[in-house]
């Protein structure tokens, strides 16, 4: 501070001068006045912003702000994409390559239905129709047989797939608007699609299936992880272990020989009929939905069964102590051994003889394959047909 108002008397004084210069009449002119001593400290200074840049005019006429994520399409979208319908084709490819064992199978479609049938030879025959400006692409590296589809104009290509491949080929499926259909198989089978069915048959490998807007329909087969989020996922006589989703479509499980079975859906009902094995797995739940189980006469089971807002229902003999809303309850069937755990927020869980199950529903029967021998009758209605 003190040094502060020295600073200012010195300034005030030389101020006073000049002044004084003024009105006497000197003729000497004050430049300026210089203060050398005494000065106050200064403050720190304040960052500096940053330097100012010119930005064209031009850029800042064609700037335009990123949209916001658009909400989802409606179903109708893929309608006009892919319109619904038999389809027209004006081309055909077919060819066949020999393939050495432990080759892995990879196709992608983005529209256009998929067959794959198992056959002896270790040969995969490529059958496709499309138009004649879609070109079938099929890339073989690092033990991998690739099958993908262009088209010249840059348009979505549509091409329906008709393949032959040795039994033992594991296959890697994917489609946006496909029906996949898969029989005959002994390897691993991946397949998915946003919107379309999946059925396979007669499959001893394990099986990963998911779709959102199709069925998932899975018969005579080994090992079975599916999923479907707006659909009906189907089951019969399945060997092996079994993991099923759903969130709002049913799940129905047929004839089942499995020591574990994960079954759960968040809107849509769950069935369930099969052999309960020695020390097996079992656990059923639905939110929303409801939960059937056909219990095979002689059955040991120890069920465990959990419901808030719900009920139980059984036509089987058992001694239940009384229910109590929001509450869990065990017992035991014939001598035990088995686990079945039952849980649905509010809806009704039943057990019942396997008889006494709903008739199931025939999954959609789409064309089979053809056949990789063909009669000569086909083969002559092929060459007509070319």
């Amino acid at each position: 501070m003190r040094a502060l108002a020295l600073t200012l008397v010195t300034i005030s004084a030389a101020l006073a001068l000049a002044v004084h210069a003024a009105h006497a009449g000197d003729s000497r002119e004050v430049r300026e006045v210089h203060v050398y001593r005494m000065r106050a400290p200064q403050a720190p200074q304040a960052p500096q912003a940053p330097p100012l840049v010119r930005v064209p005019q031009q850029a800042i006429d064609s700037y335009a702000p990123e949209a916001p994520d658009s909400p989802a399409s409606p179903p109708e979208y893929w309608e006009i994409v892919f319109p619904a319908g038999p389809r027209q084709f004006d081309s055909r490819t077919d060819t066949t390559l020999q393939v050495q064992r432990g080759t892995v199978l990879a196709l992608s479609n983005l529209a256009g239905d998929i067959s794959v049938v198992g056959w002896k030879k270790n040969a995969v025959r490529i059958r496709a129709q499309h138009m004649k400006r879609d070109r079938i692409v099929v890339q073989v590296q690092r033990g991998v047989v690739a099958i993908d589809a262009t088209n010249r104009a840059g348009l979505p290509p549509i091409v329906d797939y008709d393949l032959a491949v040795p039994e033992w080929m594991a296959l890697r499926l994917s489609s946006l608007e496909s029906d996949i259909r898969v029989r005959n198989m002994q390897a691993p089978v991946q397949a998915e699609c946003m919107r379309g069915d999946i059925h396979v048959s007669d499959s001893h490998g394990p099986l990963q299936l998911s779709s959102i807007e199709g069925e998932v329909a899975v018969e005579d087969a080994r090992d079975v992880q599916a999923t479907s989020i707006n659909n009906l996922v189907q089951l019969a006589r399945i060997v092996g272990q079994i993991e099923v989703e759903s969130v709002n479509g049913d799940i129905e499980m047929r004839q089942v020989t499995s020591p574990r079975v994960l079954a759960s859906s968040m809107s849509g009902s769950v069935m369930f009929s099969g052999v309960f094995a020695p020390r097996g797995h079992y656990r059923l739940s639905s939110h929303t939905g409801n939960l059937s189980v056909g219990v095979p006469v002689g059955a040991g089971v120890d069920v465990t069964v959990a419901s808030f807002n719900g009920a139980f229902q059984s036509s089987l003999p058992l001694q239940v102590g009384r229910q109590r809303k929001g509450r869990r309850f065990n017992f035991t069937l014939g001598t035990g051994g088995s686990t079945l755990e039952l849980e649905s927020f509010q809806g009704l869980i039943q057990l019942m003889p396997p008889s006494a199950l709903p008739p199931a529903d025939p999954p959609k029967a789409p064309d089979a394959p053809s056949p990789p021998d063909r009669p000569e009758k086909q083969k002559a209605k092929d060459k007509e047909d070319k």
